[in-house]
């Protein structure tokens, strides 16, 4: 008698990752460098550098390596970003994807046509730069294309960029602390502070909002608590007025605006007000908080407090700005035109920047551009107060971010340039839309996000 053993069949390979997986680490690891640049790297010379330049003959500063134009006009930063979009065009292309939005292609088209308004009016005043005032908000727009096209699809998606983007602030933000706390940080004329940096502070402001948001969901609640403290601690102590601003009004668009959800965001709330607190009581005696906090009046002059000295500068700023939009008020004076003010000329010598964003968008690009500005914002917050209501993770994102952006206008429309002047702040704006409207936004449901799973 025999037997014949028969081989079992070989159970086939299983594969460690699909191409299509593989491809997607990739993209996520090619936009978490952009955006880990865009938080580490600066364009700005930060009222720190500029202190130490004037007091210690510093002479090792300027803008990073990432925003220098190595590549001709272009920088390490914009390639980066262009090569993303690339990618994400191919993606679409491959995918069938290339539906966009009538409201979408309004803005689109209204906003390039602004832009090159803005371009046409500068060549006409002969503009050295005729690429210089849009190609931030460019990058940033490009960015966020990328984004939708290759990593944020789905409400999952949020939730991982959102943890990537607190998770690289809340580091950053606690090596921040550390050298403060060691006797580091920057020396600016009102004392030694965490960062002086304008984007880097703005990062810190949207990461505690988007934190206070995600806290609801009670996914890495440890993320989001870490993320709330030390993003908050950095910019209290960092002593920057528009800073601090941008937060108490993250922290009132919470209180104010969160209708049925205030109770879910208690804790948020809490957690704010309490890291506040006690980061103004631990350096009470090494600060002066009164003075500083007395500055935020803008009829204050360096004559009743030295912290005020930038208060009347920043006035007459905008109403030099102003006299240009008076002479040209339809198509402005262009892109990348300067001009020569009369109040600010012995501190400013000629002017490009104005603080306050709507007087400079319509000096660079008129009235149309002025329009297309206000009009996104009012969308964006048209949107956010429609969805403050539902659970999505997006939408939580949606109203985490647009605490921040509400805050950003506020300063902006005051006392600020217009948030496209450095390339990471474009990256940080446009982050931040790009996580609250991923594809299928709109048929967001109704739920307690708190249920989720």
């Amino acid at each position: 008698m025999s037997a014949t053993l028969e081989r079992q069949p070989t159970a086939p390979a299983v594969p460690i990752a699909q191409p299509a997986e593989i491809g997607r680490f990739v993209w996520w690891c090619f936009a978490t460098l952009i955006l880990f640049c865009a938080i580490y790297f600066h364009s700005k010379t930060d009222p720190g550098i500029r202190f130490a330049v004037k007091h210690s003959g510093l002479t090792n500063y300027g803008p990073s390596w990432w925003t220098q134009q190595k590549f001709g006009q272009f920088t390490p930063g914009d390639v980066a970003v262009i090569a993303f979009a690339y990618v994400g065009l191919i993606e679409r292309l491959r995918s069938g994807r290339m539906a966009i939005s009538s409201r979408m292609a309004w803005l689109l088209g209204l906003g390039t046509t602004a832009v090159l308004m803005g371009i046409a009016a500068g060549i006409y005043h002969e503009t050295q730069s005729p690429f210089g005032d849009w190609r931030d908000l460019a990058v940033g727009v490009l960015y966020a294309f990328a984004l939708w096209s290759t990593v944020l699809r789905t409400d999952r998606d949020c939730l991982r960029f959102a943890q990537i983007f607190v998770g690289i602030l809340t580091v950053y933000g606690a090596w921040q602390l550390v050298q403060y706390a060691s006797g580091g940080g920057e020396i600016a004329f009102y004392g030694r502070t965490t960062v002086g940096d304008h984007a880097t502070l703005e990062f810190m402001v949207a990461a505690v909002g988007v934190s206070m948001a995600m806290l609801r969901t009670h996914r890495t609640r440890f993320l989001w608590m870490a993320g709330i403290a030390v993003g908050t601690a950095v910019v209290v102590l960092a002593f920057r007025r528009y800073a601090w601003v941008e937060l108490m009004t993250v922290f009132a668009a919470f209180i104010l605006f969160s209708g049925v959800n205030r109770r879910r965001y208690l804790v948020s709330i809490a957690g704010l007000a309490a890291v506040c607190l006690i980061t103004v009581g631990l350096t009470w005696s090494s600060l002066d908080w009164g003075g500083r906090l007395a500055s935020l009046d803008p009829t204050q002059t360096r004559a009743e407090n030295v912290y005020a000295t930038t208060n009347q500068g920043h006035i007459n700023d905008i109403l030099d700005g102003f006299d240009e939009v008076k002479a040209h008020p339809i198509a402005g004076l262009g892109v990348g035109v300067l001009y020569q003010p009369r109040r600010t000329a012995q501190w400013k010598g000629q002017a490009g920047m104005v603080h306050n964003a709507p007087v400079e968008v319509w000096i660079k690009f008129g009235l149309l551009g002025l329009g297309v500005f206000v009009a996104v914002y009012v969308i964006l917050f048209r949107d956010i107060w429609r969805r403050r209501n539902r659970g999505r993770i997006c939408d939580l994102l949606a109203f985490g971010g647009g605490a921040f952006l509400l805050g950003n206008a506020v300063v902006i429309g005051s006392v600020y340039s217009w948030p496209f002047g450095a390339p990471e702040k474009a990256i940080l704006i446009f982050t931040l839309i790009a996580m609250a409207y991923p594809p299928g936004w709109r048929a967001s449901p109704v739920r307690p996000a708190a249920n989720e799973s």
